[in-house]
């Protein structure tokens, strides 16, 4: 008769990696040629998935509005999409759309210092970027965060970052205009 034996099992760990493996990682194959994003969080690389139509559009139309303001570098201030950022410890974050001071010449990410607004357009990931995104982005003292919420049809719209979360936090339906950091203008998403 056979005898099961138990199987000894060993406790699961993360690799971690700093900054810059995660540069030298993320820039090369397989990786490079994954559809999607990858974030490192707390070393840890993290694949989202690619986004939909939805998101894209708007994503594109929200970038256009804010590129019209700021193309060319008011108050040196750009609009970026899909900026590689730096936050402090071994984190990088991609946020669909930045108002942002350019990187020191040859920089391969932008610093969260650096940072005026991060927007996160959300259809399917609503909970991670009212969550876990936000503290990054609060812990990194980015001083504006929205988040454009596809499916309710209105933008999260937060400031006065700390410990995680941001003390000012209100939401603005679509169609209602939303006011610019730093007197810039308004936005109007619909």
């Amino acid at each position: 008769m056979n005898e099961i034996t138990p199987v000894p099992v060993l406790a699961e760990s993360l690799a971690r990696f700093s900054v810059e493996e995660y540069l030298e990682i993320a820039n090369r194959m397989p990786v490079v040629d994954w559809p999607g994003k990858v974030e490192l969080v707390e070393g840890v690389m993290i694949h989202m998935p690619p986004p939909g139509y939805p998101h894209f559009k708007m994503q594109r139309k929200i970038f256009r509005m804010l590129d019209a303001i700021f193309g060319d570098g008011i108050d040196g201030w750009l609009a970026g999409q899909d900026l590689g950022t730096q936050l402090p410890g071994a984190n990088v974050r991609i946020p669909d759309i930045v108002i942002f001071r350019e990187p020191d010449e040859g920089a391969m990410l932008g610093m969260s210092e650096r940072m005026l607004l991060a927007i996160e357009v959300s259809d399917t990931s609503l909970a991670a970027d009212l969550s876990a995104k936000q503290a990054s982005y609060a812990n990194a003292r980015i001083p504006h965060y929205w988040v454009v919420d596809l499916n309710a049809r209105e933008t999260h719209v937060m400031a006065e970052p700390g410990d995680g979360l941001y003390r000012t936090r209100h939401v603005v339906p679509f169609g209602s205009p939303l006011s610019i950091p730093g007197g810039y203008g308004e936005l109007l998403i619909d």
